[in-house]
């Protein structure tokens, strides 16, 4: 693993770690199941509520396509100020959502979540692992995106009248499987970010797995985040690291 200077101020909006699994038998209590997650932990996921997908609805007229009617619930989220956690009948979402203190501790807390969730049901296998980085790079005052980022959407000269707004996405293909999804996207100035700031996303992951719900998933996890660092310091300059050390 290379290694990168330490942020102590790092501008990091929200971490999260999903696994995408099958189920060798559905629960007989469905996502009721998963009530008895939060039992013992009331005071540190204070809020619960049912999580879906959407349910596509196919119209029998010609020329009609499908319709969502709303979500089919899926399991259930619980959530803190600071962390969140789903419950899904096909996978498990750990979330920091504020106050990211060190990989070591994240990872220790989705883990203890994670030993909760694979008590409750009967895991066959997983198939998908994620990690993903929001970050938020402030841009103070008029600055060129080249001052803060490697990356970054160019305009030719010639029709270059100024940016007024700008999303890019990046589908990044690693080693061993791994992809990376990198976005970039202005944010309007707000109170969090009076002077505006750049919504900088990495999400990595390693999907068409066939693994146990073993601590394979978190060597995994180590080397998905080891990726998200490459891709974090290379895209942006030393002006830009120099503010969140």
């Amino acid at each position: 693993m290379s290694e990168y200077p330490v942020l102590t101020h790092a501008p990091i909006v929200e971490a999260l770690i999903d696994i995408q699994l099958d189920l060798r038998n559905p629960p007989v209590d469905g996502i009721g199941t998963f009530t008895a997650f939060q039992k013992g932990q009331e005071s540190r996921f204070p809020q619960s509520r049912l999580v879906g997908i959407p349910n596509l609805e196919f119209q029998q007229s010609p020329g009609l396509g499908g319709r969502t009617s709303g979500p089919q619930p899926n399991g259930m989220q619980f959530v803190s100020t600071k962390n969140a956690v789903q419950c899904r009948l096909n996978g498990f979402t750990f979330s920091r959502l504020n106050g990211y203190d060190s990989w070591d501790i994240f990872i220790a807390d989705a883990q203890a979540q994670w030993h909760r969730y694979v008590a409750l049901v009967d895991v066959a296998k997983v198939k998908r692992i994620a990690i993903r980085y929001i970050n938020r790079i402030g841009m103070p005052g008029k600055v060129d995106l080249a001052d803060y980022f490697q990356t970054f959407p160019q305009i030719a000269p010639k029709i270059d009248r100024g940016l007024s707004s700008f999303v890019m996405r990046l589908v990044l293909p690693q080693e061993e499987g791994t992809v990376a999804v990198v976005t970039l996207a202005d944010e309007a100035q707000s109170a969090s970010s009076p002077t505006g700031s750049v919504i900088f996303d990495i999400d990595v992951f390693r999907d068409k797995l066939d693994i146990q719900p073993t601590d394979e998933i978190w060597s995994i996890c180590d080397q998905l985040r080891s990726t998200k660092n490459d891709i974090f310091f290379a895209s942006l300059t030393e002006r830009a690291l120099d503010e969140y050390k």
